[in-house]
């Protein structure tokens, strides 16, 4: 085992990030297969999960590799990761969207927020999927075809057949969201220059995003939350980045 970035106990960051060193560490897992895994404050999706939580990022560039970690490590990490992807710009080795996915729910976990790092990468967080949570006719085909080609395991099967149970499965889980600007987001907006100024400017699409995430929320306290943190991306001028 070796540390990542040269000096024991130190990892790279900008001003501003806020970086968990003593946990930064690179997981020597063979010649091709070797696994970065550092832990990042939620400084990265700070304003977004609104934790002071420290986060793992993993990094890996082909889908034997985030097999292999979800594999090892699905069962532990119940606050999910940080899976972190090279923009195709760069010409850097990635792992495909599609492919940590269909991984993902071959594991029992799914994906939902994306948030830049820099210029040349971006994560998205995974985590286990909860039991009442909804699926996705997208999801449902992929799980399809997964199980056609023998990838799925036994704790993802797990999930879908508890779904199939409570009837969720055969649900669609997508609301109904239109472009009215509910009344607390309205009233916070009017409240704040940047952040009203930045959400008019915004694409339809975009807006429906911030407005659907508030109004999709099931209890009083989450929709406050949300709230406060679609203000604080708006004040900033940053989009939700929510899948």
């Amino acid at each position: 085992m070796t540390w990542a970035g040269g000096v024991p106990g130190v990892w790279p960051h900008r001003k501003g990030e806020i970086w968990c060193a003593e946990n930064s560490l690179e997981l020597a897992m063979g010649n091709d297969d070797d696994l970065v895994v550092d832990c990042a404050a939620a400084a990265i999706g700070h304003t977004l999960i609104g934790t002071e939580v420290c986060m793992k990022q993993v990094h890996v560039t082909t889908r034997s590799q985030w097999r292999r970690w979800l594999a090892q490590n699905h069962h532990q990490e119940k606050d999910g990761i940080w899976l972190v992807f090279h923009k195709k710009e760069t010409g850097r080795p990635s792992l495909e969207y599609e492919e940590s996915v269909e991984e993902a729910l071959c594991f029992g976990w799914i994906d939902s927020l994306i948030k830049k790092i820099d210029d040349h990468k971006y994560c998205r967080k995974f985590t286990p999927r909860k039991d009442d949570s909804g699926w996705s006719n997208t999801n449902k085909r992929r799980v399809q075809k997964i199980i056609q080609e023998g990838k799925m395991t036994e704790f993802g099967l797990a999930k879908v057949e508890a779904a199939k149970r409570s009837g969720r499965w055969e649900r669609d889980p997508r609301p109904v969201i239109n472009l009215d600007v509910p009344r607390d987001l309205s009233e916070a907006l009017a409240r704040n220059t940047n952040a009203k100024d930045f959400f008019e400017k915004l694409a339809p699409a975009y807006r429906k995003q911030f407005i659907g995430w508030i109004v999709t929320a099931k209890r009083p306290e989450t929709r406050a939350k949300r709230l406060e943190q679609c203000l604080a991306l708006l004040a900033k001028g940053e989009k939700l980045g929510l899948k």
